[in-house]
């Protein structure tokens, strides 16, 4: 009937059972002096005479279960290592974290993923998360688990989400071998070919030639990817019909791709041994490689009217001129100082036959 507590309880009319209305809890009083100590006044009647009586009720601490402190839900970078996320759970009673607590995994639809620590909570998976390839029950980066937290008496469990995001990742470059063919002896800055290459991050490419036999014969535009010819006088299908070249395509983040290119030379007729006999006649052609002047001279006795043609190697005619008296130690100068580098053919004709020979400019 009263009490400074009395509002806290309730009473059975007929059988004087004295209930609280909600649990008590030791840790969080409510009793009017918060100390555990509840007092009520009981005030029975046999519908005569009347008593009260003053109870004084006082809570004792229990043994409770342990209590989770950290948050049921986590995002993790994919490709990442370590800690997913601390569990920490107390006794409940008021200890501190960790203290006294075991921690274990005990169920979840994707508790094989996971590892925990058992006197830390740390949480962690047990290989890096793939966000392009999840391995998670449902395919969606949605990883469940369990942990259980006992502190030797009683136990707690709790339900963790870990939600794996995606990590912009840089692709390599992807670029396949490829092969090419042009004419032996082509001159310096011709093309060759370009080599394809893509990439998936649409990040600038650069191209270089890291190896291979023909190292000195060719170059590559390093954004562009065409290969051109440095040194035309390595390009001899006699001496070597093939070059293979390695190359790489760099995407300035760390992606590397190799690749091969193979260039095949197509052989061309040079016909110089017509020449080298004619030479042998009393016919003379000098220097060669030549620079500024071709000259061509004969003996004292070579006597023969000559046309002279000399063309660039996809058949343009450079030089011409006929009717030629070649006789009594006779010299003819050929200006080549307007020519560009390369290999040209001269074509010596007489009135009997004709002959062929290779002349290098540079």
């Amino acid at each position: 009937s009263g009490g400074a507590d009395g509002s806290l309880f309730t009473v059975g009319t007929n059988d004087g059972l004295l209930s609280f209305t909600t649990a008590p809890d030791f840790e969080n009083p409510t009793d009017d002096n918060t100390d555990n100590a509840y007092i009520v006044e009981i005030t029975a009647s046999d519908g005569v005479r009347m008593s009260a009586q003053t109870i004084t009720i006082t809570v004792t601490d229990a043994d409770s279960n342990p209590v989770f402190t950290n948050s049921d839900a986590v995002s993790f970078a994919e490709n990442s290592t370590g800690t997913v996320i601390d569990i920490d759970a107390n006794d409940g009673d008021g200890g501190s974290v960790d203290a006294g607590i075991t921690y274990s995994l005990v169920g979840g639809a994707d508790q094989a993923s996971f590892a925990i620590d058992p006197g830390t909570g740390a949480l962690s998976f047990q290989s890096p998360p793939d966000f392009e390839n999840p391995t998670d029950a449902n395919t969606d980066n949605g990883y469940e688990v369990q942990v259980n937290a006992n502190d030797g008496t009683n136990s707690a469990i709790q339900a963790i989400s870990v939600t794996v995001t995606d990590v912009g990742e840089n692709s390599a470059p992807v670029m396949a071998d490829q092969t090419f063919a042009i004419d032996e002896n082509s001159a310096n800055g011709t093309s060759v070919g370009t080599m394809s290459a893509t990439d998936g991050d649409s990040d600038p490419l650069t191209f270089s030639i890291t190896a291979g036999n023909g190292l000195a014969g060719f170059t590559i535009g390093s954004s562009s990817g065409e290969i051109t010819v440095a040194d035309e006088l390595v390009l001899d299908f006699e001496t070597n019909p093939s070059f293979t070249l390695t190359i790489e395509v760099n995407d300035g983040n760390g992606g590397v791709t190799p690749a091969t290119a193979t260039i095949n030379l197509n052989d061309l007729d040079e016909n110089v041994t017509a020449l080298d006999e004619f030479i042998l006649k009393g016919l003379s052609i000098y220097p060669n490689p030549v620079a500024d002047q071709l000259i061509l001279s004969a003996d004292s006795e070579f006597n023969k009217t000559l046309s002279i043609r000399i063309s660039s190697t996809d058949g343009k005619l450079i030089y011409n001129e006929d009717s030629i008296q070649a006789k009594n130690s006779w010299h003819h100068l050929v200006d080549t100082r307007g020519w560009p580098d390369g290999i040209y053919i001269l074509n010596i004709i007489t009135n009997e036959e004709s002959y062929s020979h290779l002349v290098i400019k540079n």
